[in-house]
């Protein structure tokens, strides 16, 4: 009888993990082959290392933040390297709910999948209301990384997820890069990964709304990746570019009327337009602090 989950790893990034990341990874340790954590952490805490230990996960300390991109190719490369077919990504806060990745893998099954490189699951904010769930499979454009079975043999012809971007828009431009090879992305409308979208804070002057409270440090990297991202592929995803000009019009006002720091932030902001202008990627501290 085949294993639940044969050739499927699960690689987890972490950095700075969160108390709750044994229970997170528990809730797929029994869904997958092996877990690989591939840890940004620059001094990860012993006894952190020791619970992944004891569970049986492979973990990989790089000993610096080397950015998403770079752990989880490097993720990606351990498991074709240990056997597996797949690997489904996953962020250090997400979990998964019961028969996620047999569900996922159901789509694979499905009629001609070849052209799959990825399918993705149905996202339940944590303290969010409930969503409705549909037994299907229907084709997205993009998607984010958490939760995403990922055929490696794609993944890797396609050379990996795009490690100078070091975070925000690496699963985008992803996507957008397989979908211009052939590829195809689906979700499975039943597969539910329980996931944070960042931290939210209340404010409640002039007016109640929450806001996410990005560091300047962070709106660098969106600004500069979102034009890199919108130059090479903006002209072929009219969608995402509705869907990134909503959630901007969006977020702005917020940091404008409840976050701290505004000025350098903007500051942060102009330097990663300016950044995409002058074609410099990278880490932030690796283009700036060292020149």
């Amino acid at each position: 009888m085949k294993v639940r989950g044969a050739g499927v790893a699960a690689v987890v990034v972490l950095f700075n993990p969160p108390d709750d990341l044994a229970d997170n990874i528990r809730s797929y340790l029994g869904q997958v082959e092996r877990v690989i954590a591939v840890d940004n952490t620059p001094e990860p805490a012993a006894e952190i290392v020791a619970t992944l230990e004891e569970m049986g996960v492979v973990h990989i300390a790089l000993g610096e933040n080397r950015g998403i991109g770079a752990a989880l190719n490097l993720g990606c490369e351990k498991a074709m390297e240990l056997g597996s077919e797949f690997a489904i990504t996953l962020d250090q806060d997400s979990a998964a709910a019961r028969g996620m990745v047999e569900r996922l893998l159901s789509c694979l099954g499905e009629g001609d999948s070849d052209d799959v490189i990825s399918v993705v699951p149905r996202l339940q904010q944590v303290g969010g209301l409930p969503i409705e769930l549909q037994a299907s499979c229907i084709e997205l454009s993009y998607a984010i990384t958490s939760g995403a079975i990922l055929r490696l043999s794609g993944a890797a012809a396609l050379g990996g997820f795009r490690e100078d971007y070091f975070i925000d828009q690496v699963d985008h431009e992803f996507c957008m890069r397989a979908r211009r090879n052939g590829w195809r992305i689906l979700q499975r409308r039943d597969a539910v990964l329980e996931h944070r979208m960042g931290e939210l804070t209340q404010a409640r002057r002039p007016f109640r709304f929450y806001y996410t409270n990005y560091s300047a440090l962070r709106r660098y990297y969106m600004v500069r990746n979102l034009l890199e991202t919108r130059r090479v592929f903006g002209s072929e995803n009219a969608d995402w570019l509705r869907d990134e000009r909503r959630q901007w019009i969006k977020d702005l006002p917020k940091m404008f009327l409840a976050e701290p720091d505004k000025l350098r932030k903007l500051k942060f902001m102009y330097q990663g337009w300016r950044d995409f202008r002058r074609g410099r990627f990278g880490r932030y501290e690796d283009i700036h602090l060292q020149r």
